[in-house]
């Protein structure tokens, strides 16, 4: 319950702090008042998927919420770390597996560096089913190794993939 009155209260200061960064130059009246906003966990099942940009730009600020109440700087977006997290997200889906090691027996240290990577410290969660940026970064955070690797002083970027039927990769790095 405290993670998720933490996301709330996040994603309303993120809010607040993005409506300065826009300048209005005329105002419209909507034709109804907004009676209540959502949180994506919220919503029915049935629910269409957020586009893949948004949900990344939900896992990552939801991900820096949790490592900056606990005292850790926040995490950038790298693209090359989130073409290698969206590929094998991809690839699991394609090949239907889930797992670390793939089934051409490339463990995650191999395929990062046949992907190109040349960050010496790298790590890698994954997820299987979370629908919302919110599910996927709880189940991270409730993994004793995930968290580790969510949390861990050093990474400071990091990229994020989701598959079309929701697995979900991040890959850290240090930079």
């Amino acid at each position: 319950m405290k993670l998720r009155s933490t996301i709330a209260l996040g994603l309303v200061l993120c809010a607040v702090g993005l409506s300065g960064c826009v300048r209005i130059s005329h105002t419209t009246q909507a034709s109804e008042p907004v009676k209540r906003v959502y949180l994506a966990s919220e919503l029915p099942s049935q629910t269409v998927q957020l586009p893949l940009n948004l949900a990344r730009a939900q896992v990552l600020s939801l991900m820096n919420m949790q490592r900056m109440a606990n005292g850790r700087p926040p995490m950038v977006m790298d693209s090359t770390l989130t073409r290698v997290a969206q590929n094998y997200a991809n690839d699991m889906e394609r090949r239907n597996f889930f797992s670390h090691t793939n089934p051409d027996g490339l463990d995650f240290g191999r395929r990062i560096r046949k992907a190109g990577v040349t960050q010496r410290k790298v790590s890698e969660n994954l997820g299987k089913g979370q629908r919302t940026p919110e599910r996927i970064v709880e189940a991270w955070m409730e993994s004793v190794g995930h968290r580790m690797n969510l949390l861990a002083r050093n990474n400071r970027i990091v990229g994020i993939g989701r598959s079309n039927d929701n697995r979900w990769v991040a890959v850290f790095s240090g930079g």
